[in-house]
Parts: C-alpha cells; structure tokens; sequence
C-alpha cells in the first residue's frame, strides 16, 4: 500500500495543475513576424572554384532568404574575401594576382593591387590600409601595407612566422595616425 503525505488540498489540485501545463505545452505559441530592419540588407560572400559569389539577406515579405546579386566580378581561384569593416561599402578579393577591391554600389572594380602569393589580409579599422602576407621567401619583405584607396606600397616588413597570422600583427591606433607590429 502507498500512501501519499501530501495534504488532501495539494493533492487536489495537482491534476488541475498538470492539466493546465499540458495545455500550455501542447498549444502552439503564436509569434507575430516583424521585418528585421536592422538585417534587412545584410550582405554575405562566398567563394566557390567559379569565384565570388555576393548574397543579401532580404527580410521582406514576412521571410528571410538569400539573394544572389549578380553583376559582381568573377575571380576565379580567389581564396579570401571581406568586406571593408565600418560600412562595407568595399569587397576586397584575393586571388592568385593580388588584391582587388570592388565598390559594392556600383560593382566594378575600383583598385588591383598587383602582388602575387597572397595568404592573409586584413582591412585597418578605418579602412584606410590593407595588410598583406605572402609566404616567407629567404630575405624577402612579405608582410605589406598598402594605401586602400590608391593601391601604393607605404611599409613593408619581413614576416617568419605563419603568413597567415602576418596581418594581424600590424597593429593601428583608433585614428589610424599610429601603427606597430
């Protein structure tokens, strides 16, 4: 024989309680869909063996779905892609001639910075420089950083370790009048 300790009240109201927990787990909840305008527009790149491919999220509708955007130089081989930091109002491509930097407004390719064996880059973060690395070569200058909007060389240093870690390294302060490594 069990017997429950429980007060009769409690016991009662236990199956009442369960009931109501049952119902409220078995009903579907109801969510209103509410256009994200903070991700409305959202950009996204990809590479595949074709090249560079540029997908926006579109929020419209009351659904979410990527849309590839056309128009968008192919690169072929390229290996690294990103967007410029603050606005990405810039896409820079790596591929197996150097650099390339597209307005993403008007999809066209607004700067080639030509330098073969690119590993790494990184954007600074007002998007005034972009740092390069290729892999070390004996007494070669590998790790490189470039004026974003015209392309020119302003400082290049030797990097032994791992190409891939060589941007990171370059270092500015928040107005960019700075930089070490």
């Amino acid at each position: 024989m069990i017997i429950d300790a429980k007060p009769a009240s409690k016991q009662q109201s236990q199956p009442k309680k369960q009931a109501e927990e049952e119902k409220m787990t078995s009903e579907k909840p109801s969510f209103e869909y509410k256009e994200h305008k903070t991700l409305s527009q959202l950009r996204m790149v990809a590479l595949s063996n074709t090249g560079v491919h540029v997908y926006t999220l579109d929020c419209s509708n009351g659904n979410e779905q990527l849309i590839k955007e056309v128009g968008f130089p192919d690169y072929p081989g390229a290996e690294l892609a990103k967007f410029s930091p603050i606005d990405g109002k810039s896409l820079a491509v790596a591929d197996l001639t150097g650099i390339h930097v597209i307005d993403v407004a008007t999809k066209q390719e607004r700067l080639k910075i030509e330098k073969k064996g690119i590993i790494a880059f990184e954007w600074s973060p007002k998007e005034s420089y972009l740092i390069s690395c290729e892999k070390q070569k004996e007494n070669s200058k590998n790790l490189n950083v470039w004026d974003a909007q015209t392309g020119k060389l302003i400082i290049e240093f030797e990097w032994k370790n791992t190409a891939k870690d060589g941007p990171k390294s370059v270092k500015f302060d928040s107005e960019e009048k700075f930089c070490a490594r």
